[in-house]
């Protein structure tokens, strides 16, 4: 009983201080957009062995400039059980993820949304270490920061898939003018 309730004021305090919201249940699937002019910026996942599946919650935030340059991936970046890297093109960053689950591969599917902004560019980009198989994923983005792809593999043995992100600063174009 004590160990629910903590766990629910995990939740909730999550909820509460980046934003973040549960966008599937196990086995269903993601769609989610961040508003015109934010960019993801806390992702969090979960595994769940009955259903060999993940929920995922994800938040957003401004990135202080007018988006554009907006697109989904004309098609799913990964095929089933298969490893996949995925990165915005044109000084992107991701905004979206849409996402199907496959019960008889028990793994996912992924879509993604891509921004960029005039005169911005990505700099000190690093990748997030990965996560172990059947435990959480969590992803802080700095702030001034976003998310410009994604590495992923899957294990039929868990029946699950590690991730990676590749985090990028969101800096001025001009900073890299040759004098």
């Amino acid at each position: 009983m004590m160990l629910m309730l903590h766990i629910l004021c995990l939740i909730c305090t999550l909820n509460l201080v980046v934003g973040c919201r549960w966008v599937n249940q196990y086995d269903k699937p993601v769609r989610f957009s961040c508003p015109h002019g934010q960019a993801i910026s806390f992702i969090h996942s979960v595994h769940h062995n009955h259903f060999e599946d993940r929920r995922w919650c994800l938040g957003c935030r401004p990135t202080g400039g007018r988006h554009i340059n907006c697109y989904w991936t004309p098609h799913y970046v990964n095929d089933w059980d298969k490893f996949f890297s995925f990165q915005c093109n044109n000084y992107g960053f991701i905004v979206g993820m849409q996402s199907i689950h496959h019960n008889h591969y028990e793994d996912r599917r992924f879509r993604f949304q891509c921004c960029s902004i005039a005169g911005k560019d990505l700099s000190q980009c690093h990748k997030t270490f990965r996560n172990q198989f059947d435990k959480p994923n969590t992803v802080h983005v700095p702030t001034g920061s976003v998310v410009r792809g994604v590495s992923s593999s899957h294990n039929n043995h868990y029946e699950d898939r590690q991730y990676s992100w590749n985090i990028c600063k969101l800096v001025n174009r001009e900073q890299f003018s040759i004098i």
